[in-house]
């Protein structure tokens, strides 16, 4: 089942090298700016999606990349995170299941990193 939407957070990740990640997946057809959110317009022949990119979206230094609606190759944020860490070898974290309104704050989160995927709460 594909997840609604995708987001995956990086840490110490700078907005231009993901576009570079990402330019290469789909290709940038645009991009803008709102507040200090960078919004990306994508696409390729299957496909135009949005992506939005927030720097230190949490601490310490994390970024956040947000796919909404789901129209990526990635059906789960764990999916989508593999990639970033495969790509960029950096400590990747992402929610364990879709997120609602009814969310639990003390739900865990995966966290990929060198050792391996883990469960952490966060």
């Amino acid at each position: 089942m594909n997840f609604p939407d995708i987001e995956i957070y990086i840490k110490n990740l700078k907005i231009n090298e993901i576009n570079a990640w990402l330019g290469a997946c789909w290709g940038i057809s645009s991009t803008s700016q709102i507040g200090s959110t960078a919004v990306l317009q994508l696409c390729n022949a299957e496909r135009d999606l949005e992506c939005r990119i927030l720097e230190n979206a949490i601490a310490p230094g994390f970024t956040s990349i947000f796919f909404s609606p789901n129209k990526t190759k990635w059906e789960t944020d764990l999916q989508c995170a593999r990639d970033a860490f495969t790509y960029f070898q950096l400590e990747v974290r992402c929610s364990t299941g879709g997120w609602n309104e009814n969310s639990n704050e003390d739900e865990e989160w995966f966290k990929i990193d060198s050792d391996g995927i883990h469960r952490i709460k966060w």
